[in-house]
């Protein structure tokens, strides 16, 4: 019985698990809890938009290698078009989400007026306007969808939508204006990869609030799941985390000199 209890002991005060135990210890503290409920919401947020915005922006580059001259031609560009109604459809709803969410996540929180000036940046943007326009058409008209279309100057095709095609309609009501100045096409892959970099900067500037108003806690945190990252690597083996060493160095870039 003692050997057993020995042997026990020896299990609990193994490197790893006293690392593990300091871990759990540190998860059940004010400081982890507040990082966890100011920041894993928006972390999942941002992972759904990003991961939607992957899927598409590879329908883009799936579109520039493929030049559709054999016999399945047809069938590609079908596939292309098919698989771009549905993911156009899931970025621009990701988007709006992580909008929604983010709005709501400000709202009860003492810094509410400073995040919600950056969100209100972003919504009121034309292209916030187009692509909300564009989602109430994607969901209501019946005959709304995109093309393929070859330019020269661009050297490979694009998804496109007519211009004019779009004006017939009266449900571009917040963005007839704007679509106007686009010429004869609404180059999509264009749009996207403008928005999309609005997007990260928004994100990259609500994040910094947060972390910025919460600095002594979130610094603690991060810092310490950091060395705990370490000590599991000096030890050659995998303990438990609730984050990667990826995720913590990068959060950690919000506190420059860390």
């Amino acid at each position: 019985m003692s050997k057993f209890r020995d042997d026990i002991q020896k299990i609990m005060n193994a490197p790893v698990n006293v690392i593990n135990r300091n871990v759990m210890e540190l998860m059940s503290t004010e400081n982890y809890i507040t990082y966890t409920n100011t920041i894993f919401p928006v972390d999942r947020a941002i992972y759904i938009y990003e991961f939607n915005h992957r899927v598409l922006t590879g329908l883009f580059q799936t579109n520039r290698s493929e030049f559709y001259l054999d016999d399945s031609a047809f069938a590609k560009r079908n596939e292309i078009l098919s698989n771009g109604m549905v993911y156009i459809h899931n970025y621009i709803s990701s988007q709006f989400s992580l909008l929604d969410i983010l709005k709501k996540h400000a709202e009860p929180l003492p810094w509410k007026n400073d995040l919600l000036a950056e969100w209100k940046k972003l919504h009121k943007m034309n292209l916030t306007k187009f692509f909300s326009d564009m989602r109430n058409n994607i969901l209501h008209q019946t005959n709304f969808g995109p093309s393929l279309r070859f330019d020269s100057k661009w050297g490979h095709t694009k998804i496109v939508y007519p211009v004019a095609e779009l004006l017939k309609s009266d449900r571009w009501n917040n963005s007839k204006g704007y679509i106007s100045t686009l010429g004869d096409y609404v180059l999509l892959e264009d749009l996207v990869e403008e928005y999309h970099g609005y997007m990260m900067d928004f994100l990259h500037r609500y994040q910094a609030i947060l972390y910025d108003r919460n600095a002594v806690a979130f610094k603690q945190v991060l810092t310490s799941l950091l060395d705990f990252a370490h000590q599991y690597k000096a030890i050659g083996q995998q303990g438990f985390l609730p984050a990667s060493e990826e995720y913590i160095v990068a959060k950690l870039n919000f506190y420059p000199n860390s």
